[in-house]
């Protein structure tokens, strides 16, 4: 590991313009999002290839994307040893920059929610870069089971969510 001086930390901490997020009872597992995302990056239609990746287990089909880390640095950040990933000022969003990776995968391996992959045709890492602020599998998910929405916003819903589950055991619980 090795110190981040304060301005490093300063100019990395900025707050997203918008963030993804899911609502999972919505997603059927239909993968459009796989494979708009990989046509929008790489002009082909290939969920290997794309930034948003399904997770499917016991009949649920969860969306796993980039959650854009707001920490000084995130994990895939301080780990790359080519300084590869860097921060957009205009989205937030973080950016792999495809001259400098040479697919070493640590950034994949760094990330705790699993949302880096290797593209297995230019073996470089794959993530979410927010498509610069216009979330493209937002626009074409079929069951609007993802949204891309302002970080308040975000706030509300997931605390109205959650509220909603405590509501539903705490009546299962009492009967």
């Amino acid at each position: 590991n090795y110190e981040i001086d304060e301005k490093t930390k300063n100019e990395e901490l900025i707050k997203l313009a918008k963030i993804l997020v899911l609502n999972p009872k919505e997603c059927s597992g239909c993968r459009t999002c796989e494979v708009v995302c990989s046509l929008v990056h790489v002009g082909t239609c290939n969920p290997a290839r794309s930034g948003i990746n399904i997770w499917e287990k016991d009949s649920i089909d969860v969306p796993i994307f980039c959650l854009q880390c707001e920490e000084p640095r995130a994990y895939c950040q301080d780990i790359c040893p080519l300084n590869a990933i860097s921060r957009n000022q205009d989205t937030g969003a973080l950016i792999i920059d495809k001259s400098k990776c040479t697919g070493c995968s640590l950034c994949v391996g760094a990330c705790p929610y699993k949302a880096i992959s290797i593209d297995p045709v230019q073996k470089v890492a794959v993530k979410c870069d927010l498509c610069k602020g216009d979330a493209a599998c937002v626009r074409f998910c079929p069951e609007g089971a993802l949204e891309y929405i302002e970080p308040d916003e975000a706030r509300k819903k997931t605390t109205r969510q959650i509220m909603g589950i405590v509501s539903l055991s705490n009546k299962e619980v009492s009967r």
